[in-house]
């Protein structure tokens, strides 16, 4: 660890200015904006993925309770005339005219909750009984045995199904439509007549029920990967199912096994609110960003300017050691750190230059004090070597005269170097 530091430190010790900030920036504030932002963004994301996931699971829950409610009523309207005595007995007799068909038909009615039902279902009785009349809530059981439903019921052996068609049969009160029915045998009391039950779903009822439950998110209803319902438009009650699109992503789907029938629940995602908001706001999001990028650059290099153009003076100035004087900054600028340390700079300078200009003249007058003195002493020296050496000399001519003799010239230098002698 301490290697390591000690690393970083001899890097940025050799880092210009430029390069610290840069540091500074990117570590200090743009990484931590980046995390920071991405984290926020992450936990808004992803708690919205949450609650549209609840939101989806919710939707397909109401969705299977809506569509499963509707088919039990239907199964409940069934089990209550399984059960009816009146009904099975109406549908066993033989009649002998159509007189007496209408009659029990009346008794029947009165006597029976058959049209005080407040729903839109749609109950039709089918019996293998030839003399009763079709129309009505009775038909005979001869009329439906090419229907598509039927055969589906007799090959499958089934004795209640619900069961999804598009009906183009011309038995259809308007011609070719959707349809979803539940069916039921009526076999409760021992007889040898094949009895149903039949009971159609208001299919325009049930999708704007559908479509009213109002969620935002796509949801799909399908049976054999053909779309039942749905709150996206594909309900139109006179054009045959569509099938649902392979293209499409499902988010969440949910199987249903009603009476027989396997549909499935298939929710796809709402466009994300946050999302959409971001979109919206697509402008300021810009703007904030070129705020929190844009700006820190513009004043990281502004501060970069203040320093390094101070420091670039002060480095120029020091090259002026060499020199006799410190040349002195023009311009002391700001009045932070760097500006102080160029006022004292100054300051310095100034002193220095004092000092040295005092120490210089002080030696210099000290040198030529020297230089006279040593002048004076040679001049002085100068002046007593020459009479000795002239003494001297008449002093040796003198004793040269006297060995050879020559007393009267002797006797004429003699008094010669005492003449100067006196001089020195």
């Amino acid at each position: 660890m301490k290697q390591l530091k000690g690393k970083l430190e001899e890097y940025l010790d050799n880092c210009s200015i430029r390069r610290k900030l840069l540091i500074l920036y990117i570590f200090c504030v743009l990484l931590p904006i980046v995390i920071t932002d991405s984290v926020i963004v992450y936990i808004v994301f992803h708690t919205e993925e949450v609650s549209r996931q609840h939101e989806m699971e919710n939707a397909a829950s109401a969705v299977e309770y809506n569509f499963t409610n509707r088919v039990d009523n239907m199964a409940r309207i069934a089990e209550n005339t399984y059960t009816n005595r009146y009904i099975d007995d109406f549908m066993e007799k033989e009649y002998e005219s159509q007189l007496e068909y209408l009659s029990d038909y009346q008794i029947l009615l009165k006597n029976t909750v058959l049209e005080r039902r407040q729903d839109s279902t749609l109950v039709t009785m089918y019996v293998d009984n030839e003399t009763i009349i079709n129309g009505g809530k009775f038909h005979k059981i001869s009329t439906i045995r090419d229907s598509e439903w039927y055969r589906h019921m007799k090959e499958n052996d089934q004795d209640q199904m619900l069961y999804i068609f598009y009906d183009k049969s011309r038995i259809a009160s308007h011609n070719n439509e959707r349809k979803i029915v539940y069916v039921k045998r009526l076999d409760f009391f021992i007889s040898d007549k094949e009895k149903l039950i039949k009971l159609e779903m208001d299919y325009n009822k049930t999708v704007r029920d559908f479509v009213e439950m109002k969620y935002d998110m796509p949801i799909f209803l399908c049976h054999d990967n053909k779309i039942t319902l749905s709150n996206r438009g594909q309900s139109t009650l006179i054009m045959d199912f569509e099938m649902f699109p392979e293209d499409k992503k499902v988010d969440y789907s949910k199987n249903i096994d009603i009476y027989g029938t396997d549909l499935s629940v298939n929710v796809l995602k709402a466009e994300l609110v946050v999302f959409k908001e971001i979109i919206n706001n697509l402008p300021t999001i810009l703007f904030l960003i070129l705020i929190n990028v844009v700006l820190p650059i513009i004043l990281m290099k502004q501060i970069n300017r203040s320093f390094t153009i101070r420091l670039w003076e002060l480095s120029e100035i020091f090259e002026s050691v060499e020199d006799e004087n410190l040349l002195k900054l023009e311009t002391v600028k700001g009045t932070d750190e760097i500006g102080s340390l160029m006022h004292n700079y100054n300051k310095m300078a100034e002193r220095t230059n004092d000092l040295v200009q005092i120490v210089y003249r002080d030696k210099l007058r000290e040198q030529e004090i020297n230089i006279a003195r040593q002048k004076a002493e040679l001049l002085a020296l100068h002046s007593q070597i020459n009479p000795h050496f002239l003494f001297n000399a008449l002093e040796s001519i003198r004793m040269h005269c006297v060995l050879k003799g020559e007393d009267k010239t002797a006797k004429m230098v003699e008094k010669l170097a005492l003449l100067h002698r006196q001089y020195v």
